[in-house]
């Protein structure tokens, strides 16, 4: 007969019974019984499928809020917006990873220069994000923007959603310099740029659009140069998009006394005035010929020529007559002198019509009074009379351009008493004058050459 504590043994899960000491032969309903917790009924759900089933419903709420969170986040509106936010904030770390260029994420440094470019073009940088608006809500709406780029889907965010980002697009920029031979070297490269002379300058492709510093360098017939430049590809004008660089090489200051005269380089009318102009370079190495020509009251006059080297300071311009203006000078003397004739047998200076010194016509009446008081007449004529070109210069008189110059007279004549005796006998007189010119009217012959100061200095 089986032991009574067996079956209390495997209800226990004993594995001998303590009553007769054998091993316990468990029956199908100790199994049952001990698999089953106390307070359970044979029909109820276990703990563990209880377990499993709460967390498969956890799940499935989490991933519907997950992706229900997601379609906010990890969309092309989402992302554009994130982008348009970033550049109207300048924020060059949270833009960083929303662009893309040549195929890999920009980072923050490379997002900057982008955003250091949009900001000198603020036109642009509307545009911009006009498009950027658009894009978010079709991935076909068209960039009209001077920034080349596009919003594109590119890879997946956590292996699962997509992600879209503005996908910039490299440039060409063309620069200009107004000397030939000038070579660009790039400070920042970003690695995608070529470069290539073409018709107009060097020309660079494959140019990140954000700030670009070079270094111009230069070394040929107007000296050597060099400078540092910053290149905003977005500002240039599409679609050239060139960039001009003025390279000064040494000037040398223009004389400005005739500011209205026309600057000739090497017998080449420029086409520019002194005035506009105040310095004139390049100078090349072997020097260059500079001269202006003026308009006076009596003509044009062109300055001597001055040859120009690059560690000349100033250009001085002198001007000497032209052979035609001379011959208006000897004119004018030979005009006075004989109108010295006139008014010395009639003892009045009213027969000067081209003198204005009143010093030289106040002494001239001195001396015609002092012959009537001696009872004295003189007689002559006129014989010849010319001008030294080497003392021919301009100089100023009062603010008016004159001329200064030597010459010399021949009068013959001879002193009479008051019943026609000679008291002296005939002479001829050489006379040395330094005359000082304008150009003004005469009342009988129009406009010519006036005698503003005339001195007697022999």
């Amino acid at each position: 007969m089986a032991c009574v504590q067996c079956e209390t043994a495997a209800r226990q899960n004993l594995a001998f019974c303590p009553g007769c000491g054998k091993k316990v032969e468990m029956t199908a309903a100790s199994r049952q019984e001990r698999n089953t917790e106390p307070g359970e009924r044979k029909s109820g759900m276990s703990r563990k499928k209880k377990g499993m089933l709460v967390t498969l419903l956890l799940a499935a709420g989490l991933g519907a809020g997950y992706f229900g969170l997601a379609r906010e986040v990890f969309t092309a509106e989402a992302n554009t917006n994130e982008i348009r936010q970033a550049i109207q904030l300048s924020d060059a770390k949270k833009l960083a990873g929303h662009l893309e260029y040549d195929g890999k994420t920009v980072d923050e440094k490379l997002a900057r220069r982008f955003l250091d470019a949009l900001k000198d073009t603020p036109d642009e940088k509307k545009e911009l994000l006009d498009y950027l608006w658009q894009a978010g809500r079709s991935l076909t709406a068209e960039n009209e923007s001077g920034v080349p780029g596009q919003v594109v889907a590119s890879g997946r965010q956590y292996g699962v959603f997509q992600d879209y980002r503005l996908r910039l697009d490299g440039m060409k920029t063309t620069i200009v310099s107004n000397f030939e031979g000038t070579k660009v070297t790039l400070a920042d490269p970003v690695g995608t740029e070529t470069s290539s002379p073409d018709a107009d300058g060097i020309a660079l492709t494959g140019v990140y659009p954000g700030l670009l510093k070079a270094k111009i360098d230069y070394d040929g017939q107007y000296g050597k140069e060099s400078a540092d430049v910053v290149i905003n590809p977005l500002a240039l004008d599409a679609p050239d998009r060139m960039y001009e660089i003025e390279l000064k090489g040494k000037a040398v200051t223009l004389d400005q006394t005739y500011p209205e005269a026309t600057l000739f380089v090497d017998g080449e009318n420029t086409g520019e005035t002194v005035g506009n102009l105040e310095a004139y370079g390049p100078v090349p190495k072997d020097g260059i010929t500079l001269s202006i020509e003026n308009e006076f009251a009596w003509g044009s006059e062109t300055s001597a020529d001055v040859l120009v080297k690059p560690d000349m300071k100033e250009a001085k311009f002198v001007f000497k007559p032209s052979a035609m203006t001379l011959d208006q000078i000897e004119d004018a003397v030979a005009w006075h002198a004989s109108e010295w004739v006139d008014a010395a047998e009639n003892r009045s200076t009213g027969y000067f019509t081209l003198i204005d010194d009143v010093g030289y016509l106040t002494q001239q009446q001195q001396n015609y009074d002092d012959w009537y008081e001696r009872d004295r007449e003189w007689s002559g004529e006129y014989l010849s009379s010319s001008i030294d070109p080497s003392t021919a210069k301009f100089v100023d008189y009062g603010g008016e351009t004159a001329i200064e110059v030597t010459a010399t007279t021949r009068i013959r004549g001879k002193f009479v008493d008051y019943y026609g005796d000679d008291l002296s006998g005939e002479s001829t007189s050489t006379s040395v004058f330094r005359y000082l010119f304008t150009y003004g009217e005469t009342e009988d012959a129009g406009p010519m050459f006036r005698i503003q100061q005339a001195t007697n200095i022999k």
